[in-house]
């Protein structure tokens, strides 16, 4: 087993003025290796981030439960894309290589009183985990074939 840690970088996710989803994806993945890289003098980092994008507009991280619910009420039954970036950072040569894929989904029909059904997790049950379906496989957030997972 090859020894890792997990630093999650405190960075800006903000995107720039006319910055679009591609180029914002990016720019967040390369900018969190480049964050945690500094405190590395020889080390591979690896920083990645994902962007949904619905109807051409962003769809930003929900700031609480009821934004979260009114995101999955907006999506249900549509499709969206999720873009995912990687990139890998080389503390000893200070380059960055990253690459980005889109993946486009198609999201369950979800009624507003089935997502707030009492005792339920929004999250767990409706976000990007275990949602959406692509090319007729179920994907969890890591993108990993759930079919595959061994939980």
């Amino acid at each position: 087993m090859i020894p890792f840690r997990i630093v999650p970088p405190d960075i800006d996710e903000t995107p720039k003025h006319d910055e679009d989803a591609t180029a914002l994806v990016e720019r967040l993945a390369s900018k969190k290796a480049q964050v945690v890289g500094q405190h590395e003098a020889s080390a591979l980092i690896i920083g990645s981030d994902q962007v949904a994008v619905y109807a051409g507009q962003i769809v930003g991280k929900p700031i609480d439960r009821e934004d979260a619910i009114k995101q999955l009420e907006l999506i249900s039954g549509g499709k969206a894309e999720l873009l995912t970036s990687v990139a890998v950072l080389n503390t000893l040569t200070r380059q960055t290589q990253a690459q980005t894929v889109s993946t486009l989904i198609q999201f369950k029909a979800l009624t507003r009183p089935g997502i707030e059904r009492p005792g339920y997790d929004i999250i767990e049950k409706y976000s990007f985990q275990r949602s959406y379906r692509s090319d007729g496989t179920t994907y969890d957030r890591a993108g990993i074939d759930a079919r595959k997972r061994r939980d």
